[in-house]
Order: C-alpha cells, then structure tokens, then sequence
C-alpha cells in the first residue's frame, strides 16, 4: 500500500502554476496522501522536518515538490511505476544558459537512468531509507570562500550513495522551474 506524503518547503509563496500542477496531478491520485508544506528560510532544514513529519505519519514515500515547479499530471505516478528508492525529474536552475540539475547520468539515451545527484525539485523518495541514513540528511557545503559547492539535495544524494543506495532521474517527465519564464 502507498501512503504518499508531498511535500512543499517554501519561503511562504506558492507559484499558481504550481498549485495548478498539484491539483491536476492529485485530482485522479489513485492512492492515500498528505499535504505538507514547512515555511522557512533554510532549505535543508525545512527538508529535514518535513522527512520527519512524513515519518511520523507513517507515509511509505515521500514526495518533494519545490514551491516553483510545475510539471505533468501523471508524473508522480511514474515515478512510482519505478519502484525505485530514490528517483527524481530533471529540471533547469533558473539561469541561462540553461543548466540540467541532474549531476552524472550513467547511460545515453535512456528514459531513465542511475545518476550521481538530482535536484530535489521533484524527487520522490521511499522513507524506509532514513532508518539507514544518519542525520542530517540534507546540508550543504561551500568552499573557504563561503561559495556554495553543493547544495542540500546533493548532499543527500551523496549521502544515499555513500548508504548503498541508488539514485534515479527519469528523463522523460518533463519539470519546470518557474522564475521569470519556465527554465
């Protein structure tokens, strides 16, 4: 049974394309969830209480959905269809030139692969994996500079892998990031 925990982490704005996007991909959901969000300003830690709260609900999986995404209706159902432990979509950062956040695909030309890292903009995560992870499960790093070298979801996905788990992006959902246009 799939007990889907989304969640939202946000600085207390939701884009409308997202909400639009939630709506349509949990109208014809076809298993039981919940609706988190978390309000903050330090992303890992928004991430960090909201894995909590999906545990404490006893969710088998765990849907992160950043608060400027919009994406198709059935992509979470595709993940799903994976059966993987963690599986992301990947999506641009809000820059140009356009830039993947999906870190070290391993295969061409295939709909989904294992890669080193992918944003958690849309990833979708089995929680019985935390009980093998130790804390804290997202961070970042950044250089004696202070310039950011990873961000909170590769951290996490460093971390997984470094646990003996694998990370998947499908390639094929199509994600946006909404900034001045859709990236």
């Amino acid at each position: 049974m799939i007990k889907l925990a989304v969640a939202i982490p946000s600085t207390g704005v939701i884009k409308t394309k997202t909400v639009e996007s939630l709506i349509a991909m949990l109208k014809n959901f076809p298993h039981e969830y919940y609706f988190l969000s978390h309000e903050g300003c330090i992303l890992h830690h928004m991430r960090e209480r909201l894995v909590k709260k999906a545990i404490e609900l006893e969710c088998t999986h765990l849907l992160f959905v950043d608060s400027d995404m919009v994406f198709e209706k059935d992509a979470v159902l595709k993940l799903l269809e994976h059966d993987k432990d963690i599986i992301g979509a990947n999506s641009h950062r809000r820059k140009l030139p356009l830039e993947d956040t999906v870190i070290g695909i391993k295969g061409e030309g295939l709909n989904i692969a294992r890669v080193e890292s992918v944003g958690a903009g849309f990833m979708l995560i089995k929680l019985s994996i935390f009980d093998f992870l130790p804390e804290p499960w997202f961070f970042w790093e950044s250089n004696q500079n202070g310039e950011l070298i990873t961000g909170e979801d590769y951290w996490f996905c460093s971390l997984a892998r470094k646990h003996n788990f694998e990370v998947w992006c499908d390639l094929s959902i199509k994600v946006g990031h909404i900034g001045d246009y859709v990236y």
